[in-house]
């Protein structure tokens, strides 16, 4: 969305502020260290202001004087003016009065370059324009190189030391009020982190509040939006910035936040784009939609997540799902606002993960970066879903011409047919489509289409696609199946045993097992006596009576395939081998066997690291190298090259001891029963190196099995009814017949109640409900959301939880009975959702007039 003409107009007048004149120093940091950030246009615009500020101060301009001087246009101006004012060089201020608007420029210096290199976000958005090799350039030769002073001792006097006081008084009028010199920088809202999220996770004696000063609240701001780091993130880079006295520098604190950064998202530094399209919303005379526009545009998702739910705290999953929103998919943080917020209302307050990603993704790939973008679009894909709902799908074959028949496909609509395969429920709407469609577009017969769609509904258990039934009905017509007789018969044709093509006539020798079973024998016998695929036995064959390849050779191979491949037949793969079988001239069995020991014979892998000068007293088995080490798990046998490699990539690029990284691996080989897979290793060996693991006894210590969870919430308070005189624990050892109940499932039951804050008889209700409703599971999430919901609610009785859960079962029972009705909750939707009178109805396109008209443009015909 354009700021114009809200912002500027070229007719608008503006003054020019200037500081003292420039130095030559200030110019050259203007040129090499702003000019890649902000742009060429941006620092003309900058020297023009200076210059006009010089020759008339107090002299009123009109914009159009600038897109005269510049040859710029008033957009490109106002965004090379954004682009100064967030960098630091001009300060606006604007007044109207009526139509005419004045505006005061006030020019700053640029910062110093001590001061620019120190700058997280300055510095690193340089960085990222001109590289690293022109970045020290600059530094060396911007930072001045002082000489050392450890050999030398200051005697400077001090003022006092040289001058003494006189009694005259200077009058007042005389003395000029001084100001506090303030700290040049560039604006930077620091209101928009969560630093009350951040303290929560940091207790007292870890991190002390003292630590956090104003300087580091400032620095940690900035460190998080750089990295688009949580407020959960900065936890963990705020403890590993914590020196020992308990101080948190600027250095430590960047050095941890980049760390952090590369460890858990990437290893290619981040880098900042401008932002122009979020437009200034006039607080003033507004109604109530525009205020809740406003809200939505500018709230933070977090703040706005526990508005809807009622001030209460969400749940984890919640505010991680959100914080994607705009991390992962890279919303606008108004247009997540929205998101969350049409969803919730959609869904009966629920926040469903993929139903969320889903809308999200949806949304990115149509470019929505406004509240105003994100509501329209809300609105038309509601208005359409509830266009959809009202609307009941017609059968399009309504009668048959041809008469009743006792076989019973004939003289019946698919519609009706298909409703007596569901034992009268109604039929998909897309699979009636399909029927209908073969009888309406193919012009294949009723009864046909019926005994199609039965065949293909028995042959896929009900889940029938429109590819297996448009290949079926595309046989069929080739074939010239036209009546009902015929198409029963080609179905009981599909049922019968494949008929071989290579015979006992192909056979050459039979010497061996392999040359003395065709093909198709040999293949029931690889596969137990069952009946192989007709297209396995076709590919086979085709490899004897195409390629001409001896029998025993084909055998060879199919057996070695099927080992391989799990009793599947890739024919990719299969003809790729063949192909080099046939360039190698390879003939007999024993030269196909041959081809396949040399195929399957490992390739021997270099080691990259060679010795191990590392000691460990008392541990020495861990003291040898990574692939020494690996032999030895495998019994002396050579390992697998990608599992040596990952091995020696643990000290090589994670910078793990060798010791430390034998462990890991004899850790990991144990628990996967021989596997490493790559994900699983390198996510331990991210977590040691975070938890400073560098010795054997570290490491060890941290494979050792974790003690079993033990129930926190042991005593439960006398009441009459059977969920507030329990346990979490107890009801959940009730629900199980008496047996153990999973530690994970105990832990997840208990947080309802010291996390969440739940009533203990509500809690175990809703424990009940789900362990019922999810067959004796409690999945995390899903216990969180419906926790979430209830708490939404107000439900806080176990007498309130009981009447909810009928209520869901009820209306669950009614929604099974009622079949194509429409079902669910209906919500009150607000204002803003339901469709206006300016709602552009989406346009329809007939695609067979199209695509005759593209074969009539290129001279073609149907």
């Amino acid at each position: 969305m354009s700021l114009l003409p809200q912002e500027l107009h070229q007719n608008d007048v503006f003054f020019v502020e200037l500081p003292q004149q420039l130095s030559v120093t200030e110019r050259q940091l203007l040129t090499l260290f702003y000019q890649p950030i902000v742009g060429g246009k941006a620092l003309s615009l900058y020297f023009t202001l200076w210059a006009e500020g010089e020759f008339q101060a107090q002299t009123p301009t009109m914009h159009y004087f600038l897109m005269q001087t510049l040859d710029m246009g008033l957009q490109e101006i106002l965004k090379a003016r954004l682009a100064l004012e967030a960098i630091g060089l001009v300060r606006t201020w604007r007044t109207s009065s009526g139509e005419e608007r004045s505006f005061i420029y006030e020019l700053a210096r640029p910062l110093e370059a001590g001061v620019f290199f120190a700058d997280p976000l300055l510095s690193m958005m340089l960085y990222s324009k001109i590289g690293e090799r022109n970045y020290r350039n600059l530094r060396a030769r911007f930072m001045e190189q002082h000489k050392s002073r450890e050999q030398f001792t200051e005697v400077t006097r001090t003022f006092t030391d040289v001058f003494t006081p006189v009694n005259n008084t200077v009058p007042t009028d005389l003395v000029m009020p001084v100001a506090m010199a303030e700290s040049k920088t560039y604006p930077f809202m620091q209101q928009n982190f969560d630093f009350a999220l951040l303290q929560s996770g940091l207790q007292e004696h870890l991190v002390p509040a003292a630590a956090l000063t104003t300087e580091v609240r400032e620095m940690i701001a900035k460190l998080a939006f750089l990295y688009q780091l949580s407020p959960l993130d900065m936890q963990k880079v705020v403890i590993m910035a914590l020196d020992d006295d308990l101080v948190i520098s600027d250095k430590q604190l960047r050095k941890a936040a980049a760390d952090y950064y590369k460890l858990t998202v990437s290893t290619v530094m981040p880098q900042i784009t401008p932002v122009f399209d979020k437009t200034v919303v006039e607080p003033t005379g507004q109604s109530k939609q525009q205020k809740h526009l406003h809200y939505l545009a500018t709230a933070s998702p977090l703040e706005n997540l526990r508005r809807l739910h009622k001030g209460a705290t969400p749940s984890d999953s919640a505010v991680q799902l959100v914080e994607s929103l705009y991390m992962r998919y890279g919303l606008p943080t108004g247009v997540v606002n929205v998101l969350v917020e049409y969803v919730m209302l959609i869904t009966d307050m629920k926040l469903p993960k993929k139903f969320v990603e889903s809308i999200a993704d949806h949304w990115r790939r149509k470019d929505i970066q406004t509240v105003e973008q994100a509501m329209q679009l809300a609105r038309s894909e509601q208005h359409k879903y509830s266009n959809y709902k009202k609307q009941i799908k017609e059968p399009t074959v309504k009668e048959v011409t041809q008469p009743a028949s006792t076989n019973g496909y004939d003289g019946i609509t698919p519609y009706a047919f298909l409703k007596r395969l569901n034992n009268g429920q109604e039929p998909f709407d897309f699979v009636l489509a399909m029927a209908e469609g073969l009888v309406t577009k193919h012009g294949m017969p009723v009864g046909v289409v019926n005994v199609l769609m039965e065949y293909a509904m028995h042959e896929t258990d009900g889940k029938v696609s429109q590819k297996f039934v448009e290949t079926i009905a595309s046989n069929w017509q080739q074939l010239g199946i036209a009546t009902v007789e015929q198409a029963l018969e080609a179905t009981t044709a599909q049922h019968e045993a494949y008929r071989p093509r290579v015979t006992r006539e192909h056979i050459i020798s039979t010497a061996t097992t392999y040359e003395a079973m065709i093909p198709y024998t040999f293949m029931k016998a690889c596969l137990n006596n069952q009946e192989p695929f007709p297209s396995m036995v076709a590919l086979a064959e085709n490899l004897v009576l195409t390629y001409g390849m001896p029998v025993g050779v084909v055998n060879v191979l199919v057996e070695y395939i099927l080992q391989k491949e799990n009793g599947k037949l890739p024919k990719r793969l299969v003809e790729t081998i063949a192909s080099e079988w046939r360039q190698q001239q390879v003939n007999t069995v024993d030269e196909a066997k041959a081809m396949l020991t040399q195929h399957k014979a490992p390739k021997k892998y270099r080691p990259r690291i060679l010795i191990c000068e590392e000691q460990a007293a008392g541990y020495e088995r861990y003291a040898i190298t990574p692939y020494v080490f690996l032999c030895e798990l495998h019994n002396g046998q050579e390992p697998l090259a990608k599992d040596s490699k990952l091995c020696e990539d643990l000290v090589l690029q994670h910078k793990l001891p060798i010791v430390v990284t034998n462990v890991l691996v004899e850790y990991v080989f144990k628990r996967k029963e021989g596997l490493l897979p790559r994900a699983y290793v390198e996510a331990i060996a991210n977590r040691w190196k975070l938890n400073g693991v560098t010795t054997v006894e570290q490491a060890l210590a941290q494979t050792e099995p974790k003690p079993s969870y033990s129930p926190t919430i042991t005593t439960a308070p006398q009441a009459d009814n059977a969920y507030d005189s329990v346990t979490p624990y107890q009801m959940l050892k009730r629900l199980a017949n008496d047996q153990e109940p999973f530690a994970n499932d105990v832990k997840v039951a208990e947080e309802l109640v010291t996390l969440y804050g739940l009533p203990m008889g509500v809690a175990n209700v809703l424990v009940e409900y789900v362990f019922t409703l999810q067959e004796g599971q409690l999945p995390k999430n899903y216990v969180n959301t419906i926790a979430s919901k209830w708490r939404a609610k107000s439900i806080m009785t176990v007498e309130a939880a009981l009447a909810h859960v009928a209520e869901q079962q009820k209306a669950y029972e009614e929604r099974q009975h009622n079949g194509r009705r429409v079902t669910g909750k209906v919500e009150q939707v607000p204002e803003w959702l339901k469709p206006t009178q300016t709602q552009v109805a989406s346009s329809t396109v007939d695609f067979d007039k199209e695509r005759a008209s593209i074969l009539a443009s290129i001279g073609r015909k149907e």
